[in-house]
């Protein structure tokens, strides 16, 4: 026997894909991956967050969708924060920190293409988070934030269906125990 060795997230998501393509169980993926890695509870997160291919290929559009829903907020935040460093007349140094603001929804949008499980969640706390402020704004704009609301409820429904259809055995981002995973599968 090999020893044992850490754990590479993107290693061990690439095998999961793998093997899960292949007809292996998640259970069978795991039990064999934690002959060569330790810490098996975060095999089961990382195996758990790659979804079963024929889920993958079923939630392909809502999944697209979503992706394309993130780069356009990405791009409008872009977009407002160049409009805003212009209007201000500010030094050419806050040009530098204008891609800063909209990375984060570009790195969700590229996790989201990736169809990883952990990222849905956060996804849906962020667009909530996003609404409240919507609605404290709400009073004082018009249509821009009707558009921003209607488009943070979009997000927030389709990661939270995305969630719970393409990964029905995640809960909260954290692999459903073994029992009740079988009444999932049901």
């Amino acid at each position: 026997m090999a020893a044992k060795r850490s754990i590479n997230r993107k290693a061990i998501q690439e095998i999961a894909q793998r093997e899960l393509a292949a007809g292996k169980t998640r259970e069978a993926i795991i039990e064999e991956l934690s002959e060569q890695y330790y810490d098996k509870k975060t095999l089961e997160s990382y195996v758990g967050s790659v979804p079963d291919p024929d889920l993958r290929a079923r939630y392909n559009t809502a999944n697209t969708l979503l992706f394309v829903l993130l780069l356009s907020t990405a791009l409008l935040k872009l977009l407002l924060v160049l409009s805003l460093a212009l209007q201000s007349g500010k030094s050419p140094l806050l040009f530098l920190l204008v891609p800063i603001l909209p990375l984060i929804n570009i790195w969700l949008a590229i996790e989201v293409r990736k169809a990883r499980g952990y990222i849905y969640w956060p996804v849906f706390v962020l667009a909530l988070l996003g609404l409240s402020n919507s609605f404290r704004d709400m009073s004082s704009s018009g249509i821009e934030t009707t558009i921003e609301i209607a488009l943070l409820v979009t997000i927030a429904g389709l990661s939270l269906y995305i969630v719970h259809k393409m990964f029905p055995h995640l809960r909260f981002g954290r692999p459903v125990p073994q029992a009740s995973t079988k009444a999932v599968k049901q």
